[in-house]
């Protein structure tokens, strides 16, 4: 083995120590004809999975929430008073139900803590609404929901006040030329006590009630035992013959933002008649 050893050693130095001959010339080899090649087998037919062991359901969509605006719009409010110049604009949105009308004065004004309180030219207004349903008649329409509205506000203003013995409130029909579609109802309440509004002793409230579809607005306005109930009537009535029904929704912010800059549309105030 040592021998074998010191053999290799001497061959691998020597074979460092010369230079290493030129290789021979190598013969260039005849190319070789390719042999043909057998054309691949066709795909095997996809091998549906048996019934017994479906493969994993893939997972439901994730639903993702649209993109919400950075500041929602404002949500139209059922009911609104707007300034106009001539008065206030009374807005009324009550889904497919919307009207409005005109609250003229020369001199309005407005309750600070209610805005649905008014005084027009002298004359005190509170404006308020309801519904059919509202009131437990949700079938009745027109003169029907009148009268029952009438008995209705007679009980509530009775159980707000404590009065045991408030005599029937009485009313009738009044035409205004709105259409048959609304309908107007004129009536009044005697109370059976002097009470206060606004610090002012009053006995009486003069209503006018309108119709339109299932709701109900009313114009009250309180009486004092001296107080002439014609120039009352006369304002309310003004105030009613503008109702004009609207075919849409009425953006209570836009005409609001209109009539402080001065662009109110003018058919507003148009609406009014002569005092």
């Amino acid at each position: 083995m040592k021998g074998s050893r010191r053999y290799l050693f001497l061959l691998l130095a020597t074979a460092c120590a010369r230079p290493t001959a030129a290789p021979p010339p190598v013969a260039p080899v005849p190319p070789v004809a390719a042999a043909p090649v057998a054309p691949l087998p066709a795909a095997p037919a996809p091998v549906e999975p048996a019934a017994s062991a479906p493969g994993p359901a893939a997972p439901p969509p994730v639903a993702l929430s649209a993109p919400q605006p950075a500041h929602p719009p404002l949500a139209l409010p059922p009911s609104a008073t707007i300034f106009i110049g001539c008065g206030f604009l009374r807005v009324e949105n009550h889904g497919s139900t919307t009207f409005s009308l005109v609250l003229p004065a020369a001199k309005p004004m407005q309750a600070k803590d209610n805005p649905s309180v008014v005084l027009l030219d002298g004359v005190l207004i509170q404006a308020a609404v309801t519904s059919a349903a509202e009131i437990g008649a949700p079938a009745l329409r027109g003169q029907d929901l009148l009268r029952h509205q009438m008995s209705w506000e007679a009980d509530r203003m009775a159980m707000r006040k404590g009065w045991k013995n408030l005599p029937p409130p009485s009313g009738q029909p009044i035409e205004l030329g709105l259409g048959r579609d609304i309908k107007i109802w004129f009536w009044g309440l005697d109370a059976p006590e002097p009470f206060e509004v606004d610090g002012v002793k009053v006995n009486r409230v003069a209503y006018l009630s309108a119709a339109v579809d299932d709701v109900v607005l009313t114009l009250a306005s309180p009486i004092r035992p001296e107080d002439d109930p014609d120039p009352v009537a006369r304002v309310m009535s003004r105030a009613m013959r503008s109702l004009r029904r609207s075919p849409s929704p009425i953006d209570v912010f836009a005409v609001q933002e209109t009539a402080m800059a001065g662009k109110l549309d003018p058919a507003f105030c148009a609406r009014v008649g002569p005092s």
